[in-house]
């Protein structure tokens, strides 16, 4: 964060703090924003489709809504239920992914430690 701030504009702005904050960001990180981003709106799009269906049931057939409608609501809730399903199919595979790797490394551990404890104490 110093060498983002050190090799700022000067003189200030009134974002420096925030532009420096930016650079220093990694680029990992910023790769997680739009499957978040997504995710989120996938989940909170729920309501809003169950009282577009409620309102499409509650219309008489005499008022013209008419098949592209219910057409319209189908792929809507296609879309939003295969959203979810694939949010929640990454979130659990990066949880066993992670606890994968937390197990590997500790299995890892001993033969580590005996590495460098003969290393350092000769």
């Amino acid at each position: 964060m110093k060498i983002c701030w050190d090799s700022r504009s000067k003189p200030e702005k009134r974002y420096a703090l925030a532009l420096a904050t930016l650079k220093c960001i990694s680029k990992e990180n910023l790769e997680v924003v739009p499957y978040m981003l997504a995710a989120t709106i996938v989940r909170y799009a729920q309501p809003l489709l169950m009282s577009q269906l409620i309102t499409f049931v509650r219309a008489s057939s005499a008022e013209g809504t008419g098949k592209l409608q219910g057409f319209k609501l189908v792929v809507l809730a296609a879309f939003i239920y295969i959203g979810l399903a694939v949010s929640n199919t990454i979130d659990a595979l990066s949880f066993l992914f992670n606890k994968l790797t937390l197990l590997s490394t500790d299995s890892e551990w001993p033969a580590g430690y005996s590495k460098a404890k003969s290393r350092c104490c000769r």
